[in-house]
């Protein structure tokens, strides 16, 4: 028990350090990303979160700094990748609101026909879907959430984009 004692000891002991270490270089290549501070921030407390939560599978003998700028840009990424998607999102909602009634009533069908088709889903390739595209949330993530392996989760995607084709095949050519 002292043995495991000394070594948890040791994990935080050097998380603190290189926390110490690389914090300010954390925020500073995430604001070179983003251009906000405050985002900066938590994107460095979202990477150094990671680093704890993955401490028993880490070399900490190795420099840490290549990891956590890996980590970094890639937090980065997908929030501006996210943030391009809600922007687009706005813009299809404004432009709705300012199309003629037949384009409305035509986009009202296609979201009807999609929630249909999702519902001809079972329950764990429509969630999976949901969280895949609608959430934007990687294949190893959605894997943890729904406690399957990768390769299911790329099943159950490959599943609901089949049953959205066969679904939608008349809208197929607008898209």
């Amino acid at each position: 028990m002292g043995k495991d004692n000394n070594i948890e000891q040791a994990i935080k002991q050097r998380f603190e350090d290189i926390f110490r270490e690389n914090l300010h270089k954390v925020q500073f290549i995430a604001r070179h990303y983003l251009k906000d501070i405050d985002a900066s921030k938590n994107v460095a407390q979202d990477v150094f979160s990671t680093l704890w939560e993955k401490r028993y599978d880490i070399d900490f003998s190795r420099p840490m700094l290549p990891y956590l700028s890996v980590l970094t840009k890639n937090r980065c990424l997908n929030i501006i990748k996210s943030q391009k998607i809600e922007q687009r999102f706005r813009d299809l909602k404004i432009d709705l609101i300012n199309s003629t009634t037949e384009e409305k009533i035509f986009s009202g069908e296609v979201e009807k026909l999609m929630i249909d088709s999702m519902e001809k889903m079972s329950d764990n390739i429509r969630d999976a879907f949901i969280l895949s595209r609608f959430e934007n949330k990687k294949y190893e993530e959605i894997a943890k959430i729904q406690q399957v392996s990768i390769k299911t989760i790329e099943y159950r995607i490959m599943s609901a984009l089949k049953v959205l084709r066969r679904e939608l095949k008349e809208f197929i050519n607008f898209f």
